[in-house]
């Protein structure tokens, strides 16, 4: 094994192994930030897991669970959004740190994975069955690889706890309600931006990660738009955030903005152009911080909170951005907006929230008639 000095304080450890199909001399490398004693040991039992790996592709049966992850998550991982690639780095080290990595891949069975799966009673529903579908689509790569001859996860189920109920009207803000937290948020100098924001995703129906991103460059004053082409990327952080990727093809679009939303935007506008001045940094980012960072969701999510509990409304706890989304979704189908035409301005092609929201509204227009009716006595 040998080391190579790369930039800023890395350190790259190489070895040689003979490949067993080819008989061709191969390298495996690991990267490190020290040439220490004991960065030398971590090194040298990296690699030999990595060779033994190579070396033992003929001898697929006597495979674990960890020497697969090793072998399949670097392939699954490549098309990833970075957003993506955070998420399911968490969950794979959720998964490796709660299943035996040593078991051999050919000894798992449902009832292992079944065991494995009920001890997350703790975790969401959705979370849970989130880290079943990525280690389960790990032992569907050993099907294909031929290590195994079906997945053990298939029959596997992620059992809905009773007491975890979901009412989709507590998914949204009533109109009053949103008015409130606006004017709560609008109420001190610090949580102004905020306030900002909320009213630009309450009259758009836009993610978060799309709005934090947009520029002055996305506006079209003159049309009456905004052009949404992208997300939030802020894999290396706030200050180096960049525009990602979109959540889906349908997450391209071009929206009309009311008049309030202009306006809105305008003032924004005014407000970080003198912002910058006083920073001297310039980013171009609508809603942003005094530094010019985009805003940072979880601060977003944090003063929303705050304004809820202080406003004593219910369930403020649970409040986040993704309220004014579902709540301008509401909005739409409380004034007879097709279904269609509400997905392509929120940028969704199927969406179970935004097709719930619309059915439990609808239903709630019909429920309103009817009582209607019957206060009149016919």
């Amino acid at each position: 094994m040998w080391m190579t000095i790369l930039e800023q304080g890395k350190y790259k450890y190489t070895e040689d192994y003979k490949d067993p199909y080819t008989g061709k001399k191969r390298y495996k490398s690991v990267t490190l930030t020290s040439k220490s004693a004991q960065a030398w040991n971590k090194a040298k039992k990296i690699l030999d897991e990595k060779i033994e790996i190579a070396k033992n592709t003929n001898n697929t049966k006597d495979m674990t669970f960890g020497q697969l992850m090793e072998e399949w998550y670097p392939l699954h991982e490549k098309p990833l959004r970075n957003s993506t690639k955070r998420k399911q780095r968490i969950m794979r080290r959720k998964i490796e740190e709660t299943i035996d990595v040593d078991i051999l891949v050919s000894n798992i069975d449902t009832r292992y994975l079944q065991n494995w799966i009920n001890g997350f009673d703790h975790l969401s529903h959705g979370y849970t069955r989130s880290i079943k579908i990525l280690a389960g689509q790990a032992l569907s790569y050993a099907v294909d690889m031929g290590i195994i001859d079906h997945s053990p996860m298939d029959k596997v189920k992620v059992i809905k706890k009773n007491d975890v109920t979901t009412n989709i009207s507590e998914k949204y803000f009533e109109p009053d309600q949103a008015q409130q937290l606006i004017e709560k948020l609008s109420m001190s100098k610090r949580t102004l931006r905020m306030a900002r924001l909320a009213e630009f995703m309450y009259l758009t129906g836009c993610r978060i990660g799309e709005a934090i991103i947009l520029k002055k460059s996305d506006f079209d004053f003159e049309k009456g738009t905004v052009s949404f082409h992208g997300t939030l990327d802020a894999t290396n952080g706030y200050k180096k955030a960049i525009k990602g990727p979109p959540k889906t093809n349908t997450s391209h679009r071009e929206i009309s903005l009311t008049d309030r939303c202009i306006e809105l935007v305008k003032s924004r506008i005014i407000e970080q152009e003198l912002e910058s001045i006083a920073s001297g940094r310039d980013t171009g980012y609508v809603f942003s911080t005094a530094s010019g960072t985009p805003i940072q969701i979880v601060s977003f999510n944090k003063s929303l909170k705050l304004a809820g509990e202080k406003l004593g409304m219910k369930n403020s706890n649970e409040f986040s951005s993704h309220y004014f989304r579902h709540t301008h979704i509401s909005l739409l189908a409380e004034n007879n907006v097709p279904l269609k035409a509400i997905m392509a301005r929120v940028g969704h092609s199927d969406s179970k929230t935004t097709t719930d929201i619309y059915t439990h509204v609808t239903r709630k227009m019909v429920s309103d008639v009817t009582s209607k009716l019957d206060d009149i006595g016919l």
